[in-house]
C-alpha cells in the first residue's frame, strides 16, 4: 500500500477569493520508499498489486515518471485507488489504473464497486465493474473501452513470468467473431498425407491450449479456426485445468467456406449485429414522459428475446423505469443500450430535455406476409410466391396512431425499371403482386407524401 496522502490537499485561493483544494500535479510521495518497499516483496509468482488512495495522475509529474519506471521493473502489474468515486479503468504507460467507484451515490458519480479476480493458470486477471441502475446492481458497461469486463493479460507486458500464449486464433460464434490467445504444446501440431489409389490428402492432428475469456465456454465441437495456414475442426475440449482449456483437433481440407487470407473459417457466418430504435427520441420534454423501444437486429432479423439493458449517463437529467424515459431536469445526457447477453454491443442515443413538451412525429415502414403472419420492420424480402403488404405507422410521442394522410407506393424492379403491380389496401398500405417477381432481383420499394422514402429489397425462395 502506498501512502498517497503526505502532501495531498494543498489549498490555493481562487478567483472568488475562497480557498479550495489543488493538488492536481504537485504530491509527491517518495519514490525511493516505494522502491525500497517493493525490493523487500517476496518474489511468488504472484502478481503485485500497489493501492492507494489518489490516482498517479494527481503525482507531480517527474515523481510519476520515476513511480512508473519503479513499477515497470518490479514486476507492478496493476494499480488501485480511489479518491475521485468515478468508477473507471486508464493506463498510466504499461499499468493499469482502476479507479475502485463508491457506493455512496455522489453529485454527478454513480455508486459502484469491483470484483477482481486472478488466474494463475492463464496468468491473468479479470474485473468485473458494476453500477447502481434502476434500483439494481447492473454491469457498468463504461468501466472501460472493453464494457464493463477487463482481462488483463499480466506476462504481455512482460510483467510476470508466465505461459507463453502468444499465438491467436479467431473462432465464429454464433455468427460472432470471438479472439482467443493460445499456446501449442511441444509435438501438439503434426501433420501427414495419406495416400489412396486415387489421390493422397494432406491430414494432421492438433492439441493447443486456450486461455479462457468469457466466450471460452461457447466453443464446442465442429467450431473451426486457422492456424499455420491449416484449417482444425475441434473434436473435444478439457476444461479440468482452471483458467484455460484444452481443445483436440482435426485438420480439415479448404472449403468454400474458409477464407485464408482474413485468417479466420466460417467468414461467411459471421453476423452483423445492431441495436436500433423502433421510434427515434431526440428530444423530450421536461417531466413528459416517452415509452423507450430498443430492437436488438441480426442482420435483417429482430431478436424479440434478446434482453437489453439501459444506462443513463446523468440520471439527474433522465430518468428510466424499465419502459418509459422521463424527463427529470433540464440539460442533455446519453442512454447507453446493450445487450445482456453480448456487451460488445451497444448503441448509444444522445437526448435533451427542453421546458415544453414535445411532438414527436415519426412514421415506420414494414412488411407483412400474409401466409406467415409474420411482421418485420427490418427484412423487406419477399417470397415470390406469397401474398406480401407494405405499409406504413405513424407514431405520435412514440405512441401508435391513426393516419388520415394519403401515400403513394411504388415498386420497380433495379435492373430495368421494370413497374411491379400493386393494389391499394387503404391510405396507408399496399399488396404486392409477388408473381411478376424473381428470386434473386433486385427492387426498390419508393414511399412518396410529403417527403420521399426509398427501401431496396429482393426476392427470395420458399426455401
Amino acid at each position: 500500500m502506498m501512502n498517497t496522502e503526505l502532501f495531498a490537499g494543498e489549498m490555493v485561493v481562487a478567483g472568488d477569493g475562497k480557498e479550495h483544494e489543488n493538488d492536481v500535479g504537485t504530491i509527491m510521495i517518495g519514490s525511493n520508499y516505494v522502491l525500497s518497499l517493493l525490493l523487500n516483496v517476496k518474489q511468488t509468482g504472484n502478481p503485485t498489486i500497489v493501492l492507494g488512495h489518489r490516482g498517479l495522475e494527481l503525482l507531480e509529474a517527474t515523481e510519476r515518471r520515476k513511480l512508473l519506471s519503479i513499477f515497470r521493473d518490479n514486476s507492478v502489474c496493476l494499480y488501485l485507488c480511489g479518491h475521485s468515486h468515478d468508477l473507471w479503468c486508464e493506463k498510466h504507460g504499461e499499468i493499469p489504473q482502476i479507479t475502485a467507484g463508491c457506493i455512496k451515490e455522489d453529485y454527478r458519480v454513480k455508486a459502484g464497486f469491483t470484483i477482481g479476480e486472478f488466474c494463475s493458470e492463464s496468468n491473468t486477471i479479470k474485473i468485473d465493474a458494476f453500477t447502481w441502475d434502476n434500483n439494481n446492481w447492473n454491469d457498468y458497461s463504461n468501466f472501460s473501452e472493453y464494457g464493463s469486463t477487463l482481462l488483463f493479460d499480466v506476462s504481455q507486458n512482460g510483467l510476470l513470468p508466465g505461459s507463453n500464449f502468444s499465438l491467436t486464433i479467431k473462432i465464429v460464434i454464433d455468427g460472432r467473431l470471438r479472439q482467443f490467445s493460445c499456446r501449442v504444446p511441444e509435438n501438439g501440431m503434426t501433420f501427414a498425407v495419406e495416400h489412396s489409389p486415387m489421390i493422397s490428402v494432406g491430414t494432421g492432428d492438433l492439441v493447443c491450449i486456450i486461455r479462457n475469456n468469457q466466450y471460452s465456454d461457447l466453443i464446442t465441437s465442429n467450431h473451426r479456426f486457422i492456424l499455420s495456414k491449416a484449417i482444425w475442426k475441434v473434436i473435444g475440449m478439457d476444461t479440468t485445468t482452471p483458467g484455460v482449456t484444452k481443445l483436440t483437433c482435426k485438420r480439415e481440407q479448404k472449403g468454400s467456406y474458409d477464407d485464408l487470407e482474413l485468417r479466420i473459417s466460417g467468414v461467411n457466418q459471421i453476423s452483423k449485429f445492431k441495436i436500433e430504435l423502433l421510434v427515434p427520441i431526440d428530444s423530450i420534454g421536461l417531466d413528459q414522459q416517452l415509452k423507450f423501444t430498443p430492437h436488438l437486429i441480426r442482420d435483417i432479423q429482430q431478436i424479440k428475446e434478446a434482453k437489453l439493458c439501459v444506462s443513463i449517463a446523468n440520471e439527474s437529467v433522465l430518468t428510466f423505469d424499465g419502459t418509459n424515459i422521463t424527463g427529470a431536469s433540464l440539460g442533455e445526457t446519453d442512454l447507453t443500450v446493450y445487450w445482456y447477453d453480448d456487451k460488445d454491443i451497444y448503441e448509444t442515443f444522445h437526448v435533451v430535455v427542453v421546458s415544453e413538451p414535445v411532438t414527436n412525429t415519426f412514421y415506420r415502414v414494414y412488411k407483412r406476409d400474409i401466409r406467415f403472419n409474420k411482421k418485420s420492420y427490418y427484412d423487406f424480402s419477399v417470397i415470390t410466391c406469397n401474398d406480401v403488404h407494405f405499409g406504413i405507422e405513424k407514431y405520435v410521442n412514440c405512441e401508435l396512431a391513426d393516419i388520415d394522410e394519403a401515400f403513394d407506393f411504388h415498386i420497380v424492379r433495379v435492373k430495368d425499371g421494370t413497374v411491379i403491380p400493386i393494389s391499394p389496401e387503404g391510405n396507408c398500405e399496399i399488396k404486392v403482386n409477388t408473381s411478376c417477381m424473381h428470386i434473386g432481383e433486385k427492387y426498390l420499394l419508393t414511399i412518396i407524401s410529403e417527403s420521399t422514402m426509398q427501401f431496396e429489397f429482393k426476392g427470395a425462395g420458399l426455401f
